[in-house]
């Protein structure tokens, strides 16, 4: 999403950088390997400690858990 400030001294109009992005990702349990995969490298710290069980009681619990994670240690 992008927003149109105004214009310039030429009259074309000036774009403001991004203003909301978001990123999709598909990360699934493996049970061969015994781990989540798919999982985003800057999320991969957050992912030790799931189970099995907790990524098929509730998988996007799993998800937010790791996003909450990551935003409280950039914080």
């Amino acid at each position: 999403m992008y927003i149109i400030e105004q214009k310039n001294a030429d009259g074309a109009y000036i774009i403001s950088a991004p203003q909301r992005a978001e990123k999709e990702f598909a990360v699934k349990f493996d049970y061969k390997l015994g781990k989540l995969v798919g999982v985003p490298k800057e999320l991969e710290a957050y992912v030790d400690g799931f189970k099995p069980e907790d990524f098929d009681k509730n998988p996007q619990a799993v998800i937010d858990a790791m996003e909450a994670a990551r935003r409280l240690e950039e914080d």
